[in-house]
């Protein structure tokens, strides 16, 4: 009985990840083009050790490496929970859903640090 009440938690759990991650991945860009008008033409790229800014880039540089963040963040959530398959011992199977949780928390991170450096 216990078990297969976890077993419909962890369904619903799973649903609702798979809704709301893209969400989640985009987020990074639908904050880049509310933002973009109050963005300087010159942002900072690169800091020295003592924490003044040595390079510039312009803004549209800043396209790029959001997309890149998106992009990867995509890979590991479409390809993360499929590590499972290529597993020859076959022990990794019950790990299906933790695979999943990471993933999840990993393009969360990558998200918010995406955010993070779009307010820098």
């Amino acid at each position: 009985m216990v078990f297969t009440i976890q077993i419909k938690k962890e369904i619903i759990m799973n649903k609702f990840f798979k809704k709301i991650i893209w969400l989640i991945i985009i987020s990074p860009a639908i904050y880049l083009a509310i933002v973009w008008n109050k963005l300087p033409e010159k942002i900072t790229v690169n800091f020295n050790g003592q924490g003044n800014p040595d390079r510039y880039g312009s803004k549209t540089g800043l396209i790029i490496g959001i997309g890149v963040i998106i992009a990867i963040a995509s890979a590991i959530w479409i390809l993360m929970p499929l590590v499972y398959k290529i597993d020859r011992k076959k022990r990794a199977v019950e790990n299906k859903a933790r695979l999943l949780r990471m993933a999840f928390a990993i393009c969360t991170f990558m998200s918010f640090v995406a955010c993070v450096l779009i307010n820098s």
